[in-house]
């Protein structure tokens, strides 16, 4: 089965794409125990994978029940027999263990070594000739070099590649169990779940092969993992197979040649033809997410519903795994790896985590600040149709990983049940630092939501010129979930957040949508949050949304507190910024930061050292400069 899907994608990429670039070229490991594979797949039949999506068909099927497509039953790879002989004798096969339209996996023993089990899998030439077959040849020879120079106890080992009879074979280890995806759907079948202890192993195995992987030079991005591609032996060691879409990272080459990736598993930005080491993250969530909720990603890609689990540290942890926007992603494999071991040391000695506390009120600790003030407020006019409100749904769960760590925000919504009165749903519009409409023609139905949205441009306009043409007035601003007519209305006046339609035929270009939307109003809501002075006393969020939302590199790069001054240096090349910490009273740099947002773990390691009373970004008070002071203290 395995071998199936590699194949597929592994053909589909060198005939369609004719990639020959070094970071671009695809990987190969396809190992599979026949526990599995011939009880649950084989059987007394062949499945034949389809040619464009790699999915299992019936042998008889002539379209593939997954994507459509004419099948093609034709196909001379896999049908060496039993007892085969390949290399001069060498490898004597045994039986075959995955077969697909592009490929085959066989189970043999190598003569030379002891009659040592091993892998054989078969390259299929189906459909390639000239240029496109040299070419598939290229990358199959790139995929055994790039998985013969690894070396983890996670990852097979690659013995021999050669040619015999005009086709290409690459030996590996042979691996006997099950992969997770088998072990979980027998849990389900009992009703039951994996336990968490289980789980925590699992987790911990694949975050060091993740961070191996994400440590060679350059970086290997597996870009595949899920429970199918991840086996299990009797003593539960853990291993990756299926390199079929790995790629060599390179952080100046933007784009992988093709968008690659199983749905429900694959990042966001695999579908926009990007590809990290946080992409490989995401699928780790997705995974984890899976054991602990049973729910299957697949049937709501790129939706992983929040969930709680005996551990909330952990439930918070998967979540912030599986963010649509990567950088509110952890910042690498071994932080994660770190997280799950100090839960399962807690797990073990019966230390449950403690709830989460508010953060005290420090009034005399220098450089820290009482962090209660008036929330900004959002306040969402939208439509009670049912299309409208799940996609609204979608994109507050984006807001509350993207708006993690920031200042106080509240979210309000139009209340269309009546419940509340008229006076009090303009009294809350009029409140709101920012309102957003979101249309459709639903909305322009709806005589309660025109209505709002016409009174929040009224309030508004009166409080733009109250305040003049340079004041922080209410704002307003609008998306359009779908098409409608808003153009001959008055909404026309209201600026749009985006001109691109939300709601899409495509669930995975309304989620990229619904991503990009959510983002913007972030930047949105920064805007507000911003001081009117660009120098001054202001909180460390305030000066870091300055640095990401507001020129702050030329406005107020110095940030002192005490005796540290904080200093933004440049954009790191890595999604994020790269900050100095100055210590005034040493004479030199404390240490480099690189943040990626208010939700970076570095802002906890700089709390710590600059105001360790304090919880939040927001709590510490100091003073931004244009240039650096050496007398500025609190």
């Amino acid at each position: 089965m395995l071998a199936q899907l590699f194949y597929s994608k592994f053909i589909i990429r060198v005939f369609s794409a004719n990639c020959t670039d070094e970071a671009g070229f695809e990987g190969a490991v396809i190992l599979m125990g026949p526990s599995y594979d011939e009880t649950r797949k084989l059987k007394d039949s062949t499945m034949l994978a389809c040619y464009e999506c790699g999915k299992e068909n019936q042998e008889s099927a002539s379209f593939c029940n997954w994507c459509g497509k004419a099948l093609n039953a034709s196909s001379s790879t896999g049908l060496l027999p039993s007892r085969t002989l390949l290399q001069a004798g060498r490898y004597y096969l045994l039986e075959r263990v995955g077969q697909g339209g592009m490929g085959a996996v066989y189970k043999a023993l190598d003569t030379t070594m002891q009659q040592k089990v091993v892998a054989v899998k078969e390259m299929s030439q189906r459909g390639l000739t000239g240029s496109d077959l040299q070419d598939a040849i290229t990358a199959f020879s790139s995929e055994s070099a790039m998985l013969a120079r690894l070396d983890h106890r996670s990852l097979p080992h690659i013995y021999q590649q050669f040619e015999e009879a005009g086709r290409r074979y690459l030996v590996m280890d042979f691996i006997e169990g099950e992969t997770l995806e088998h072990r979980f759907e027998e849990y389900q079948q009992r009703g039951e779940r994996l336990p968490l202890e289980q789980v925590l192993n699992i987790g911990l195995q694949l975050c060091a092969v993740l961070d191996y992987l994400h440590s060679q030079q350059p970086p290997v991005i597996f870009r595949d993992l899920k429970p199918a591609n991840i086996m299990l032996n009797a003593q539960g060691q853990v291993y990756l197979i299926d390199f079929g879409i790995a790629r060599l990272f390179k952080p100046e080459q933007a784009k992988d040649t093709m968008i690659l990736g199983s749905p429900g598993y694959a990042a966001p930005e695999q579908y926009q033809g990007t590809t990290s080491p946080r992409s490989d993250l995401y699928s780790l969530g997705a995974t984890l997410h899976q054991l602990l909720t049973g729910d299957d990603p697949s049937q709501s890609p790129l939706h992983c519903q929040p969930f709680t689990c005996k551990v909330p540290e952990l439930a918070t942890l998967v979540m912030s795994l599986v963010a649509l926007d990567r950088l509110a992603r952890p910042l690498n494999a071994r932080v994660v790896q770190k997280a799950l071991q100090k839960i399962a040391h807690d797990l073990q000695h019966g230390s449950a985590p403690l709830p989460a506390q508010p953060a005290p009120r420090y009034r005399s600790t220098p450089g820290v600040i009482n962090p209660v003030k008036k929330p900004t407020t959002l306040y969402v006019v939208i439509s009670p149709a049912a299309k409208d409100q799940q996609v609204w749904k979608s994109i507050q769960q984006q807001l509350a990983t993207l708006l993690q760590s920031f200042p106080r925000i509240h979210i309000w919504q139009l209340d269309s049940s009546h419940q509340s009165s008229k006076s009090e749903i303009l009294d809350a519009v009029e409140q709101a630092d920012l309102v957003l409409c979101l249309l459709s023609k639903d909305f322009l139905a709806s005589s309660l939501c025109m209505m709002v949205a016409n009174k929040a441009v009224d309030y508004a306009k009166i409080k733009s010129e109250t305040v003049g043409a340079g004041g922080a007035g209410r704002k307003v601003l609008s998306a359009i979930l779908s098409a409608c007519a808003w153009q001959e209305t008055r909404l026309a006046s209201i600026p749009l957040i985006s001109s691109d339609i939300i709601i899409h035929s495509s669930l995975y270009a309304q989620q990229l949508q619904i991503l990009a939307i959510s983002r913007r109003i972030r930047a949105a809501l920064a805007l507000l949050l911003l001081p009117e002075k660009k120098t001054g006393t202001m909180s460390l969020s305030q000066w870091l949304l300055w640095q990401f939302y507001g020129n702050g590199a030329q406005h107020c790069p110095f940030f002192t507190v005490n005796q540290y001054t904080l200093l933004y240096a440049r954009s790191s090349g890595r999604g994020g910024l790269l900050f100095d910490l100055f210590d005034q009273h040493a004479g030199y740099v404390v240490s480099e930061y690189i943040i990626e947002s208010l939700a970076s773990t570095s802002i906890a390691r700089i709390l710590q050292i600059i105001a360790p009373a304090a919880h939040t970004p927001d709590a510490v008070q100091g003073v931004a400069q244009r240039e650096r002071s050496e007398d500025v203290t609190l």
